[in-house]
């Protein structure tokens, strides 16, 4: 039993785990240790069907064979050979089908033999039917370019037609132009024979007369344009003058309105009836005004009534107003002279001495009223809350009250108060010393009502002290001008009578004051 006993130690096993073959990651080439999507690989795949399509490509002509290789399919290049069906390595192992897939070709191989020898055997219609839609097809372009070589031949014609109008002079094509009174419709019907004449002079030969009436109508056309711009240019050039001359006109009437002018106007408004005619006798006026202008400035032909007539009606109102204006400044200065004689004839029967005694007053009233001094706040809320007084008063009743004390300790100190002695006359003192407490505690009350009293009259005080001062001040200013006034009147009233007399000048000194001249 001992020797077949196990021994106590302890035997460590090591069970390994099996090891797992790593995940294989899909990819080829550079990219066969990486994880590619199925378009990744679809795009590299296809990349590298094109490189070996253009080396294998390069390789045939570098060796000078006809073959080429595409990685296109039949479809993909338009071809209608049936593709073969796809096959793993696996079924091409096996004969079945790799049988089937060589059969196959062995009949697509004979179908394109058959193909062959048909084409031999039979003309190629194909090729005479393509050859013959050649030829007809280079007859219509040869048509075509015909075609269009007469219609830019037509197109050319109001092309030269319109830039011969646009450089030539106004003169070379002025039959072409509309009279005054002359409609659109009227011109299209006088202008389009001798066009039509000049277009079928112009086109090559043959030429439709359908393509002559549209080369005839574009040429109308064009010559429209040019005459409507020509006459929107001399309307323009017209409407500049008229322009000009109307506002040369309005800047002149300043200048122009002179006596005679403002005497036409007064006897078109006396001679006429009423204010319509007035109106009118000066539009016309204006009118032939315009006109002459318009002449002196090199248009001979003048314009349309109505545009004449509107031109002087735009005048009108300010050339009216310019009148009024006129009228009134002439009214103004009529008045003007009047007043400045009626003043003349007011300064020449002023009183200078009258006035030189105004004047001396108002300065006595002003110099005193400069030395007054202003009043006080205090003094006066004092005054009107009867303080002084009440002081007064507070001070007399503690006067008396003194007075009365001290009297009657005198007499109670005297003999007269001995005990028992004149009891009367005790009562009589103490009656009079209560009597005097009484005023002298009346007094007081009066003096704190008082001062209570001062305290709220100090701000309105203080206003009154401040609007008396700014009433002096007002006093002050308004004689200061009374004076400045008077001593105005007076040098222009010395002047005046100095001008009429021809006497000495006398001259009043200004009561301004005036800064001190500088010594040394």
């Amino acid at each position: 039993m001992a020797s077949n006993a196990i021994p106590s130690a302890t035997f460590a096993v090591t069970i390994r785990k099996p090891q797992r073959k790593a995940a294989r990651k899909k990819g080829y080439g550079p990219y066969s240790s990486g994880y590619l999507s199925a378009a990744e690989r679809v795009a590299h795949l296809k990349g590298l069907r094109q490189r070996w399509e253009i080396a294998c490509n390069a390789a045939l002509e570098r060796a000078g064979r006809p073959e080429r290789i595409d990685m296109r399919s039949h479809f993909e290049r338009g071809s209608t050979i049936p593709p073969e069906r796809k096959q793993l390595p696996s079924e091409w192992r096996q004969p079945e089908t790799r049988a089937v897939v060589l059969a196959f070709r062995q009949a697509r191989a004979e179908r394109a033999a058959a193909q062959a020898g048909l084409n031999q055997a039979l003309p190629n219609c194909g090729a005479a039917i393509v050859q013959l839609e050649a030829e007809r097809q280079r007859r219509a372009e040869a048509a075509e370019r015909q075609a269009v070589l007469q219609q830019r031949a037509l197109d050319h014609i109001p092309m030269a037609f319109g830039e011969w109008l646009q450089h030539s002079d106004h003169q070379d094509h002025s039959h072409f132009q509309r009279t005054a009174d002359e409609s659109w419709t009227a011109h299209r019907e006088r202008i389009l024979p001798l066009l039509r004449q000049i277009v079928s002079r112009l086109a090559p030969e043959p030429h439709p007369a359908e393509a002559i009436h549209v080369v005839t109508e574009r040429c109308y056309a064009a010559l429209k344009a040019q005459v409507a711009k020509h006459e929107q240019q001399a309307e323009d050039a017209e409407r500049h003058a008229l322009e000009t001359v109307i506002s040369t006109l309005i800047a002149e009437l300043p200048q122009r309105l002179d006596d005679e002018a403002l005497a036409f106007f007064r006897a078109v408004k006396a001679d006429a009836e009423n204010a319509q005619q007035a109106k009118q006798w000066v539009l016309e006026a204006l009118s032939e005004s315009l006109c002459r202008r318009l002449q002196e400035a090199g248009y001979t032909t003048p314009p349309t009534p109505e545009r004449l007539d509107a031109a002087a009606r735009r005048c009108y109102e300010p050339v009216m107003a310019q009148v009024a204006a006129r009228e009134a400044q002439k009214q103004a200065e009529r008045e003007r002279a009047a007043a400045e004689d009626a003043e003349r004839q007011r300064l020449l029967a002023v009183d200078l001495h009258a006035l030189e005694r105004d004047r001396a007053q108002w300065q006595m009233e002003l110099e005193a009223l400069q030395r007054a001094r202003p009043p006080n706040a205090v003094q006066l809320a004092t005054h009107w809350a009867g303080l002084t007084p009440a002081q007064a008063h507070r001070q007399t009743a503690h006067r008396q009250l003194e007075a009365v004390t001290d009297a009657f300790h005198g007499w109670n100190h005297s003999a007269a108060s001995w005990f028992g002695l004149k009891r009367g006359e005790r009562q009589e003192w103490e009656q009079r010393i209560q009597h005097a407490e009484d005023a002298a505690a009346q007094a007081e009350h009066d003096y704190a009502a008082a001062q209570q009293r001062f305290h709220e009259l100090l701000p309105a005080a203080r206003d009154a002290v401040q609007r008396q001062a700014e009433q002096r001040q007002q006093q002050a200013a308004a004689l200061q001008q009374r004076i400045d006034e008077c001593e105005e009147l007076m040098n222009h009233a010395a002047r005046v009578q100095f001008e009429a007399r021809g006497q000495h000048l006398p001259q009043w000194p200004s009561s301004k004051p005036r800064p001190p001249t500088p010594r040394g």
